[in-house]
């Protein structure tokens, strides 16, 4: 939904809309917009693998997709100076499943000096919404994930 851009989002990672059972990583649809105010190209090779951040408002999303499975480094200098950020995290998870995948969900503060690691399985991606922290931090730094 970040790194492809349409108009008419898609609300599943992965099967039909009737198969929808209240999956927690369904919030991450629940806030995409539609309309951007600003997009950028953190990366990216043809066929290989393509890292977008899009801003709307004062949220970002980041979409990173992979051929292959690969660790990417996702630097975050267009956040503004001196702001925290929460980072809701859905990415890959090492217990996905042929019949349903499983995602991984984390939350960590972020700023403009970090740097996240993307790990992504084959055929795989994450999918990250920051947005700005209100009051004391309650998650770890996003550079003390595993």
């Amino acid at each position: 939904a970040v790194v492809n851009y349409s108009p008419l989002q898609f609300l599943f990672w992965y099967d039909r809309p009737s198969a929808y059972r209240g999956e927690p990583e369904i919030e991450f649809f629940e806030r995409v917009p539609v309309v951007w105010d600003d997009t950028r190209v953190l990366g990216g090779r043809i066929g290989e693998f393509a890292m977008v951040a899009r801003r709307s408002g004062e949220e970002w999303f980041l979409g990173s997709i992979t051929a292959a499975a690969r660790e990417l480094r996702v630097p975050l200098g267009f956040l503004a100076p001196g702001r925290k950020y929460v980072a809701h995290l859905y990415g890959d998870s090492p217990a996905d499943s042929v019949e349903k995948p499983v995602v991984a969900m984390s939350k960590c503060i972020a700023s403009s000096r970090t740097v996240l690691v993307a790990r992504l399985a084959a055929s795989g991606g994450q999918a990250v919404r920051l947005e700005p922290a209100a009051g004391a931090p309650r998650f770890p730094a996003c550079e003390d994930l595993p």
